[in-house]
């Protein structure tokens, strides 16, 4: 979890930076600890998967760096845990996570839920004698007076949590001199450093997840290519917002697949040694095809960028089916149609989509997935495409076949089998994956 906590201490280092500028506050809804039980849930792109340890190293790891630093004495910004359990809908075919009968465990039920039935503002007195001080939205705003009123709370409950919260302001050095703590220092040469630049990269192609690679299909080598064309289709060729998945601040920059693969082939590219075609998707998939077709006089590497972006999965988004959508599937039955070489696949996306398609046909060489990894997203792909770093990320879900989703209902949060749902997660799930947890290869051959 190195990574992780270097990647949260930049995070809340900038954060100090944006809030001495006043523009940024110092209390992070983050992390997100619920464990990803179903790939249809928008908000799982937000969780590090579907294991516990996996989870709690994870959660350590991201609460540490964003709340330790440089200063001992002070907190560096606020963390705040949340989603904790059966926690897996967001929005799904008219039914929102305020309005379902999450069906749990017994034993859930007894160790983690209210035991008995209450009223909406009743949960105010619930929450503040738990420890929950603070409320996102006017819940406690409309309901905490009634509550003091008919004496489910006394002004003692209150008066903790108010104690609670200015206490954590002072920790922050909230109420200290300015020039006091060590991050009131900080300032905008401390953002977007050349180091958290590094570390960006790094920990993006640390995170591609390489699931396909027959006959050494990957890496390309720049020597391979000359005299040879690459075409690189979209829907995310040149993906850019979408790379940065549902919660992010403003980039300084972001590198899409096709700037990149440009970039690292430039140099044959000037000396016309090589090729490139950008097929959009916003022309006619006959045109494209033509263009295609056009080109098959010449060997061509062909390199598809698919998957998933927000408007498919999402907070208040989830997703009915675990396929790619439907016109990108049209496009790859097509292109193996009129590529005679291998074609190579990158997918991405934030949950897990049933690849099988993709892995049993002997007409696509390589299969790469990647999540929504931000600004350095297309050079971490091309350096993993072209050699320059060797892969070894690993899936930190369970890739299910489509017939999945008439096994397990949205509405059942239960991780062993019952009347509604299958066994899931790799813990108890006894079907056929298409991809199970942990899966991913590397261009290194090991011997055991």
């Amino acid at each position: 979890m190195r990574l992780v906590y270097h990647i949260t201490s930049v995070i809340s280092t900038e954060t100090r930076a944006f809030n001495n500028e006043n523009r940024a506050g110092l209390n992070f809804f983050t992390p997100n600890v619920n464990i990803f039980r179903d790939p249809r849930w928008g908000r799982g792109q937000e969780t590090p998967g579907k294991d516990p340890f996996l989870t709690s190293e994870y959660v350590y790891a991201l609460v540490q760096g964003l709340q330790r630093g440089e200063d001992e004495h002070y907190l560096k910004i606020i963390a705040d845990c949340k989603a904790y359990n059966a926690y897996d809908l967001e929005n799904w075919i008219g039914t929102d996570s305020f309005h379902f009968d999450a069906k749990i465990s017994d034993q859930d039920l007894v160790e983690t839920c209210i035991h008995d039935a209450h009223v909406a503002k009743d949960t105010v007195a619930v929450a503040l004698h738990t420890g929950t001080d603070l409320n996102c939205s006017d819940f406690y705003l409309k309901h905490t007076k009634e509550v003091l009123d008919n004496k489910n709370i006394v002004e003692k409950d209150t008066d903790r949590a108010l104690e609670h919260t200015f206490n954590v302001l002072i920790r922050l050095g909230w109420f200290d001199p300015p020039k006091q703590p060590f991050y009131r220092q900080l300032t905008k040469v401390d953002i977007d450093t050349s180091e958290s630049r590094k570390l960006s990269l790094e920990s993006t192609q640390d995170s591609i997840i390489l699931l396909k690679n027959v006959n050494r299909s990957l890496p390309l080598y720049i020597d391979q290519l000359i005299n040879k064309k690459i075409a690189l289709t979209e829907p995310t060729a040149n993906a850019t917002e979408s790379i940065q998945g549902s919660y992010f601040g403003k980039a300084p920059f972001l590198i899409d697949p096709v700037t990149a693969i440009k970039a690292m082939t430039a140099g044959i590219l000037l000396r016309k040694k090589l090729v490139l075609l950008h097929i959009s998707l916003r022309i006619p998939i006959r045109v494209v095809f033509q263009r295609l077709l056009n080109w098959l006089d010449w060997p061509v590497f062909l390199i598809f960028f698919g998957g998933l972006d927000q408007s498919i999965e999402c907070e208040s988004v989830d997703r009915t089916s675990i396929t790619i959508p439907d016109i990108q599937f049209s496009l790859i039955h097509q292109l193996e149609k009129v590529v005679r070489s291998s074609i190579h696949v990158v997918i991405m996306s934030g949950s897990g989509l049933d690849l099988t398609y993709i892995r049993d046909s002997p007409q696509f060489g390589s299969l790469i997935w990647i999540g929504y990894v931000g600004q350095s997203d297309g050079l971490a792909i091309t350096n993993v495409v072209f050699g320059q770093y060797n892969p070894g990320g690993r899936l930190p879900i369970t890739m299910y076949s489509v017939f999945y989703v008439d096994d397990v209902s949205m509405f059942d949060m239960q991780m062993i089998s019952s009347s509604t749902n299958s066994d899931r997660t790799y813990k108890y799930y006894t079907g056929k994956a298409v991809y199970e947890f942990g899966s991913g290869l590397s261009y290194t051959t090991f011997l055991y």
